[in-house]
C-alpha cells in the first residue's frame, strides 16, 4: 500500500499548511523535508508578492502563480526523482480550493512568450499572422484562438501555408523497394503492410506509395481473423510483415498469424540479424530474396515516382464502427525504450502504457529530463498517470490528441501555445470546427459549458470521403444536425466543455468503445461472446471509464439460458480468452455482470446507456468506500 496524503478535518491541506511532517509522510527524509519545506515558503511568498491586493492588505497567493512559482524554470522545487506521492501532495494542495464548477481544470503548464513563438505553429503565425489577421494579431499566445478561428472559415489559406513549410525527399531506401515491388506487383494494387513501426517499416510505406500501390495498414496486434477480414476487404496482393514480434526480451509469433489468415502473398522481415527465423511457404519471399529481385538493374538505386491525381487512394485505413464488420477507408491526402540512453526529446504516448510504467516503476531511476514534451493519444489520460508523466521531465508539458482513423488526425487537442491542465484537451485543431449538441440535435452556444455529442463541421482537411465496404454518407452523415446550412459530421464522441473552453471526453454517444486505443465495436465483442458458452442466452458489452479518469474498462452483461449456472468469474475468463483469440490479444474483460434481462426500449432496442449507467453508479460507490 503506498502512502496516503494527510487530510485535515475532511480536506487536502492548503499549501500554506503543509509542514515538515506532511513532507515526511510524503517520503522525504527530515533533512531534506525542512530544506524542501524552506524553499516551498519562498515560493509562496514570490507568488504573494506578485498578487495584487489593497494597500496594506496581504495578498492571498494565487493557486497558478504558487504552481509556477513551485515549477519554474533553474529553481524547481520537485525534482523527476521525488516520490510520486510528494508530487501528489503539492499539486493536491497548490489547488486545494481550486473550484472546478467556476474555474476550470487547473492548469500545470504555461507557455512563455519565447516558448511560443518557437514552436511551429509560433512562426507560422509571427510570419503570417498580421497580414491574415491585421490589427487584431499580437503574439502566438494572444492570438491563438482568433487564428485557429480564421483557419476554420478559410482552410485553404491556412493549408496553402503549411505545406509549403513541408516536403518529402525519397532517398535510396524507398527507391530501391518500389523498384523490387515492380518486379511482382501492378500499379493500383494494395499492398498491406502487419509490422511493428521500424525504420524498415516506414521505408516499405513510402515505397508503395511512390510506385503508385495502396498501403493496407493492418496492425501488428491483431489476431488471424482480424487479419483476414482487412486483406479480403482491401483485396490486397501481397502482405509485408515479420518473422516475430519482439517485446520487453522476448518474441511473439507475427508471420505464423498472417499464414493464418489465409493465402496472400508475405514477403518477411527478420526482427533480428539478416535471416528470418521462422520457415516460409513455398510463394512467400524472405526481405532479402525480396531485395535481390533489382539485382538484375543497372541502377536499382533509381526510381522515377507515379504521379497520380488528388483523389487516388495511396493507403485503406480500417476504423471499427457500430457495424460488426472494420470499416475500410480509402485514404488520399497526403516496452521499455532507451529514452534515457539515445536524449529523446520529444515522446509519444498511449495512457495504458503510461499506466503501466507508473503501476510497475520499472522507469525508476532513469533521467528522462532531456524530454521537452509529451503527446498521448487512442484513449483517454488519467490525471494522476499525467501528473506522474509530466513530472518525470520537470514537468514538460503532456499534449494531448483525440481524433479518428476516418479523420487522420485529431479534431481536439493541446497545444504549446496555450495553458494545459490533466487529462483535457485546450483547442480544436487547427481548421476545426465542431458544436456540441444536445439529446434533441440543438447547438449549444460556443462559449457556454455543456456536455453533449460533438458534431465535426464537414470540410476536414484528412477526413474520409468513401468506404469500400459501406454507405459513407449514412455512416457519417445520416441523421445528423444541420448547422448554419451545413450537414455535420457524426464522430460519436461525448464530450464537454467546461468554464476556461477546456475540453474533456466523457465516452462514446454510439455503441463503440476504446480498448486499448483501439476502437471497436459492442456488436463485434458481443458476437465473440454469444458463442463462447452454451449457457449464455444473449450479451451486451459497454466500456466505462474509471472514477479517477483513464483508459476505458470493458464491462460484459450477459443473460444466462434457464437452468444454467456459470459464475460471474468463470465467463470473465471465458469472455477474455475468446475475445483476445478472435479479436484483439490485447483487449481485456475488467468485469462480467450477470442480470435477469436487458433493458429495452419500445420497440426492442438495447439500452446500453441505462446499464452504463450502473455499472458507473457500482464504481463511483466503490470508490466512496
Amino acid at each position: 500500500m503506498g502512502k496516503q496524503l494527510k487530510i485535515v478535518e475532511g480536506r487536502i491541506k492548503k499549501i500554506e499548511e503543509v509542514d515538515v511532517e506532511d513532507l515526511v509522510g510524503a517520503g522525504l527524509s527530515l533533512q531534506e523535508a525542512c530544506s524542501f519545506h524552506e524553499s516551498l515558503k519562498a515560493a509562496i511568498l514570490n507568488a504573494q508578492s506578485s498578487s495584487t491586493a489593497g494597500e496594506g492588505t496581504k495578498a492571498a497567493a494565487e493557486p497558478q502563480k504558487v504552481w509556477r512559482e513551485i515549477t519554474a524554470e533553474g529553481r524547481i522545487l520537485l525534482k523527476p526523482w521525488h516520490p510520486h506521492t510528494l508530487h501528489q501532495l503539492i499539486y493536491l494542495s497548490v489547488y486545494s480550493d481550486w473550484d472546478l464548477s467556476t474555474s476550470g481544470p487547473p492548469p500545470y503548464w504555461f507557455p512563455s512568450p519565447l516558448q511560443a513563438k518557437n514552436t511551429n505553429l509560433g512562426r507560422l503565425m509571427e510570419i503570417h499572422g498580421p497580414k491574415l489577421l491585421g490589427t487584431l494579431y499580437q503574439d502566438p499566445i494572444t492570438s491563438f484562438s482568433l487564428f485557429q478561428k480564421f483557419t476554420v472559415h478559410h482552410p485553404d489559406v491556412y493549408w496553402s501555408l503549411v505545406l509549403k513549410e513541408l516536403s518529402i525527399i525519397f532517398r535510396k531506401g524507398p527507391r530501391m523497394v518500389a523498384n523490387a515491388l515492380d518486379t511482382m506487383f501492378s500499379k493500383g494494387d494494395a499492398i498491406a503492410i502487419d509490422m511493428q513501426m521500424t525504420v524498415t517499416a516506414v521505408v516499405i510505406y513510402l515505397a508503395i506509395v511512390l510506385a503508385g500501390l495502396v498501403v493496407v495498414s493492418i496492425a501488428d496486434s491483431f489476431a488471424p481473423k482480424e487479419i483476414a477480414i482487412r486483406l479480403r476487404v482491401s483485396n490486397a496482393k501481397g502482405i509485408f510483415t515479420q518473422d516475430f514480434v519482439r517485446r520487453g526480451g522476448r518474441s511473439f509469433p507475427l508471420y505464423s498469424r498472417v499464414v493464418e489468415a489465409g493465402p496472400c502473398k508475405a514477403i518477411v522481415v527478420p526482427v533480428i540479424g539478416k535471416d528470418v527465423g521462422v520457415q516460409l511457404r513455398e510463394h512467400d519471399l524472405s526481405w532479402k530474396d525480396f531485395l535481390s529481385c533489382v539485382d538484375h538493374l543497372s541502377r536499382p538505386l533509381h526510381y522515377f515516382p507515379v504521379y497520380q491525381s488528388i483523389d487516388s487512394m495511396t493507403n485503406i485505413l480500417f476504423s471499427s464502427g457500430t457495424t460488426g464488420e472494420p470499416k475500410a477507408i480509402p485514404g488520399h491526402n497526403f516496452l521499455q525504450f532507451e529514452l534515457q540512453d539515445a536524449g529523446v526529446t520529444f515522446l509519444g504516448t498511449v495512457p495504458s502504457l503510461v499506466k503501466t510504467w507508473k503501476n510497475t516503476q520499472c522507469m525508476e531511476g532513469l533521467d528522462w529530463t532531456n524530454i521537452k514534451s509529451f503527446a498521448t493519444t487512442g484513449e483517454a489520460s488519467n490525471f494522476d498517470d499525467d501528473l506522474w508523466l509530466s513530472s518525470k521531465a520537470y514537468y514538460r508539458p503532456v499534449i494531448e490528441c483525440c481524433g479518428g482513423t476516418e479523420l487522420a488526425s485529431s479534431y481536439i487537442q493541446g497545444n504549446l501555445l496555450q495553458p494545459q491542465a490533466f487529462g483535457a484537451f485546450s483547442t480544436a485543431s487547427m481548421t476545426v470546427g465542431y458544436v456540441i449538441f444536445d439529446e434533441h440535435g440543438v447547438p449549444y452556444p460556443d462559449d457556454q459549458p455543456c456536455v453533449g455529442e460533438v458534431g465535426l463541421f464537414p470540410v476536414y482537411m484528412g477526413a474520409s470521403d468513401r468506404l469500400l465496404n459501406g454507405n459513407h454518407e449514412e455512416v457519417y452523415f445520416k441523421g445528423m444536425p444541420m448547422y448554419k446550412g451545413m450537414s455535420l459530421r457524426r464522430h460519436g464522441d461525448l464530450i464537454q466543455r467546461t468554464v476556461g473552453g477546456y475540453i474533456i471526453v466523457q465516452g462514446r454517444a454510439d455503441d463503440t468503445m476504446n480498448l486499448g486505443g483501439i476502437k471497436t465495436s459492442s456488436v463485434e465483442i458481443e458476437r465473440v461472446c454469444n458463442r463462447t458458452d452454451d449457457g449464455v442466452l444473449e450479451t451486451a458489452a459497454i466500456s466505462v471509464a474509471p472514477v479517477t479518469g483513464g483508459p476505458e474498462q470493458l464491462v460484459i452483461f450477459a443473460v444466462l439460458k434457464k437452468g444454467y449456472n456459470s459464475t460471474q468469474e468463470q465467463l470473465k475468463l471465458k469472455f477474455t480468452r475468446a475475445i483476445k483469440s478472435n479479436l484483439n490479444p490485447l483487449f481485456k474483460v475488467s468485469r462480467v455482470r450477470i442480470v435477469m434481462e436487458f433493458p429495452r426500449t419500445a420497440s426492442n432496442k438495447l439500452m446500453r446507456r441505462v446499464l452504463r449507467d450502473q455499472i458507473k453508479n457500482e464504481l463511483a460507490s466503490q470508490s466512496r468506500l
